[in-house]
């Protein structure tokens, strides 16, 4: 519940600790959206790697030194420092988090694509993909509470999440319909200027109400 609706990184990397990412990842396997979507890492954990780092040379970036990294090497540095987190033991420099490294942190998440964020959502709009118990503890997390509102649009069901980071805003957004029809929607935008993000950030809701009450716009953007 902290992961979903709070965005908590720390709830996120707890339920990676308790989980695995072994079978987290062998989770995406079952799915089938592994060709799709790279495996999981104590991504929250990553953003700090520039503590930790000093330049070699006094007019050598930091941002330098932490985008000559391997994927092998930030994955498992990324790994110890979450293991430092815990155990209270986290120490470091004092570095500005400019857009440079933003931007690092940014490409270095788990990446993914539209499609496979359509197919998972569909899954959990189908309340039959997973087991009911898990299907019910989905609905209670995920599902939009106001359901007068809902039921003044037309709706049964409304369930979204969304994230951000520099220069990349994603939602994903499943619903159904009075008569069961069932809808999955799903934006990622990526390398956008701060111009562009600022402009989506302020919009977002407002074209969210829009897909949701006029059907002749839902059925514009399905044919696309």
């Amino acid at each position: 519940r902290g992961m979903i609706e709070y965005s908590s990184n720390a709830n996120t990397e707890y339920l990676m600790q308790v989980l695995t990412l072994e079978r987290i990842n062998a989770r995406l396997d079952s799915l089938g959206v592994t060709t799709e979507h790279s495996p999981l890492f104590f991504f929250p954990s990553s953003a700090l790697l520039p503590l930790t780092y000093e330049a070699a040379e006094p007019d050598q970036k930091i941002s330098t030194v932490v985008s000559g990294l391997s994927v092998e090497d930030y994955h498992r540095k990324s790994e110890e420092l979450f293991q430092l987190r815990k155990l209270g033991q986290m120490q470091g420099n004092k570095v500005d988090f400019d857009s440079q490294l933003q931007i690092i942190w940014r490409d270095r998440l788990p990446r993914s694509n539209v499609n496979a964020y359509l197919r998972l959502a569909a899954m959990c709009n189908s309340r039959a993909a997973f087991p009911t118990a898990v299907h019910e503890v989905l609905d209670e997390i995920m599902n939009y509470k106001q359901m007068d509102r809902l039921q003044r649009i037309g709706l049964k069901s409304l369930a979204l999440k969304g994230g951000s980071a520099f220069g990349l805003r994603t939602k994903v957004m499943y619903f159904r319909d009075e008569q069961d029809n069932s809808y999955e929607i799903v934006y990622i935008f990526n390398e956008i200027d701060l111009q562009d993000y600022l402009k989506l950030k302020s919009t977002f809701h407002e074209f969210d109400f829009k897909v949701l009450v006029e059907k002749n716009l839902l059925c514009e953007i399905s044919m696309q």
